[in-house]
């Protein structure tokens, strides 16, 4: 919020488990209609991943699209992924929901991102230090790197030291449909 209103952004707010939850997104309704941008930034690592890493991605991103087909510009739709997405939950008990439920997103993220109803950039970060954790890098650098790719018109935002988040781009940019195409028929 501080890096965007400092660029002259108007920032509000919305926090997860408050302002909404998975089903229940009329709070929502006045500053989805007023955004330009939505950032799609919560999430879970344990505790209702499912919910907070892909239904409430996948809902305020349809709400919002919907909320904006009638504008000169197509909506424009940040979301955080995780490099996640491209490694799996490595065998680790603790990451296999949370890798199960960023892996399902990215996959709805693919259709977006190849979308006309809207814009949609997908920001991919290692690990940065968080309220769900530490991590590599700075919250401020994470940043700091997601806007200098923004600014310069990526759609595909690789915010990484380890490089897993570039591989991560193949499969998300090539990969085809049939993996989204199972998912919407597993919903």
């Amino acid at each position: 919020a501080t890096a965007l209103q400092k660029r002259g952004g108007i920032v509000e707010t919305a926090k997860s488990g408050v302002d909404f939850t998975a089903g229940n997104y009329a709070g929502m309704e006045d500053k989805l209609a007023r955004a330009d941008v939505l950032i799609l930034s919560h999430g879970a690592k344990a505790d209702d991943c499912w919910n907070a890493n892909y239904v409430t991605f996948r809902d305020l991103t349809e709400r919002f699209t919907a909320l904006g087909k009638d504008r000169l510009m197509a909506p424009e739709v940040w979301a955080l992924g995780s490099e996640v997405e491209f490694h799996g939950d490595m065998g680790m008990d603790e990451l296999r929901d949370y890798s199960s439920s960023k892996r399902a997103f990215a996959a709805r993220a693919r259709h977006y991102y190849r979308s006309d109803d809207l814009i949609y950039r997908h920001i991919v970060p290692s690990s940065f230090t968080s309220a769900m954790g530490k991590g590599a890098m700075s919250a401020e650098t994470a940043v700091g790197i997601a806007l200098f790719f923004i600014t310069r018109g990526f759609k595909y935002v690789p915010v990484t030291l380890t490089g897993l988040a570039v591989l991560n781009f193949f499969r998300f940019r090539y990969a085809n449909n049939a993996g989204d195409e199972a998912l919407a028929a597993a919903e």
